[in-house]
């Protein structure tokens, strides 16, 4: 669109300035009409150098040329010595405007006209009874004058720059006005979505402010509060059905536990091997029912209570020694390696009981998870403001579609749940507990290695 506007007004600028260029030619021609006059001594030009010297100066003269009918030269202008202009033929009174190459090469412009010249007879001729001369006896006479155009080519290019840098000018003063308009008017869009990514749709009476907006948004936010409602509803729901659930499974489970100890102590003389290996898997699977309620439990809570954190400094080295001792026995035995980079002075002002329990969380992940025979990297780094933990181990059978599904209660990646060690819990805790102490929790699987990091700022 612009490109269209430049060339249109370019080309109204130059047949602006070209024309009012040959319209001061045609008005020299004009006059020089006036100087030719015909009586019965023939034709007479009344021209005098010292008043157009710019016919007959060196530096960048201009030309004329007069021919009579038989285009005989009748006059014409110093400058042109012993050149000639070129004579063209044309109707009367019909000024005809074209471009050339001056005698001396320089490019110009040129105006022809062809008349019939003035009778130069007087009434005292009259009188006298000399013959009047009659109209048809007036000779028609050819003039031509022709200028250089390089100050008007000059004037044009500056005129078309002027333009163009006004044009652009205009542009870039509408795009920045447009610019900060579209900005103002969406400066509301902005907040809100910044106050929607802000929101925790975990916390009771969480919702958007309908203050200081434009009445167009006031509409949608109320019906983004009634959807935020009906999703806090139904969380509320889900905690509950999850703690009323861990609570009522607690009792029977510890009774069965009980009855199995009893029954496997209280008849160890009488019972069977096989009797006794059952009685021992049953213990076993009723130790793995008891960790996923108490693992439910724990996240209920801490989905439904606000706790008053207490910070203090926490040793991160001491930390990940302490969570790595848990899992002592099921390291050996799947013989991993384990390299642990971080400093041992490496402290964090934090709250010890919820970073305890994000770091066991993803320790014991990463060595429950990773493959026999493989390595778990644990990297703990911190600039004094900001920290990041690195847990990293073997991918196993993790896909890139896995990881939106990782933080998801009880989500395994063995979906016939054939080993019963792990419960799903553990992601949806660390997330939690995450969010409590405002850290960012992340998972990626790079190259075959799977990462999950956790970030934040030093309390």
């Amino acid at each position: 669109m612009l490109l269209v506007v430049v060339i249109l007004a370019n080309k109204f600028i130059t047949t602006w300035f070209l024309g009012e260029f040959d319209q001061t030619i045609i008005a020299k021609v004009r006059l020089m009409q006036t100087l030719i006059e015909y009586d019965h001594d023939g034709l007479e030009f009344e021209f005098a150098d010292e008043f157009m010297g710019e016919y007959s100066r060196e530096n960048h003269p201009e030309y004329f040329q007069i021919w009579t009918e038989g285009k005989e030269t009748l006059e014409k202008a110093k400058s042109l010595a012993s050149a000639d202009l070129k004579y063209i033929e044309t109707s009367l009174e019909v000024p005809i405007v074209s471009d050339l190459r001056l005698p001396d090469g320089r490019a110009g412009r040129i105006v022809y006209i062809r008349f019939i010249a003035q009778n130069a007879q007087d009434e005292e001729d009259i009188s006298e009874g000399v013959r009047i001369i009659s109209e048809s006896e007036l000779p028609i006479v050819s003039i031509a004058i022709a200028k250089e155009r390089a100050a008007l080519d000059q004037v044009i290019f500056s005129a078309n720059v002027i333009m163009f840098c006004g044009l652009l000018l205009v542009l870039l003063l509408s795009s920045f006005t447009i610019f900060l308009s579209v900005r103002k008017g969406l400066k509301p869009l902005d907040q809100l979505r910044e106050e929607i990514k802000s929101l925790n749709y975990q916390k009771k009476g969480e919702k958007i402010s309908i203050e200081n907006v434009p009445k167009e948004l006031s509409l949608l936010i109320k019906m983004f509060n009634r959807m935020i409602k009906d999703v806090q509803h139904n969380f509320e729901r889900e905690q509950q059905f999850s703690s009323d659930i861990a609570h009522e499974l607690r009792t029977p489970l510890a009774e069965i536990r009980t009855i199995a100890e009893v029954a496997l102590i209280g008849n160890a003389r009488d019972i069977n091997e096989p009797l006794a290996g059952s009685m021992e898997d049953i213990i076993l699977v009723n130790k793995q029912m008891e960790h996923l309620v108490n693992q439910l439990l724990l996240l209920a809570r801490k989905e439904i209570l606000v706790d008053e954190l207490e910070f203090s400094e926490v040793n991160i080295s001491q930390l990940v020694d302490k969570c790595l001792e848990k899992e002592k026995d099921i390291t050996l035995e799947k013989k991993l390696s384990i390299t642990k980079s971080v400093a041992l002075t490496a402290v964090l002002k934090t709250s010890l009981v919820e970073i305890t329990q994000i770091v066991c969380n993803i320790v014991s992940n990463s060595i429950h998870h990773s493959a026999k025979n493989t390595d778990i990297n644990i990297v703990y780094k911190t600039n004094g403001e900001q920290f990041i933990l690195t847990v990293e181990n073997d991918r196993g059978l993790l896909e890139q579609s896995d990881l939106v599904k990782l933080d998801r209660r009880l989500w395994v990646k063995d979906s016939a749940r054939s080993n019963g060690s792990r419960s799903g819990i553990g992601l949806a805790l660390v997330k939690n507990y995450c969010l409590s102490l405002n850290y960012k929790i992340g998972v990626r699987i790079k190259g075959d290695r799977f990462q999950t990091t956790v970030s934040g700022k030093e309390h």
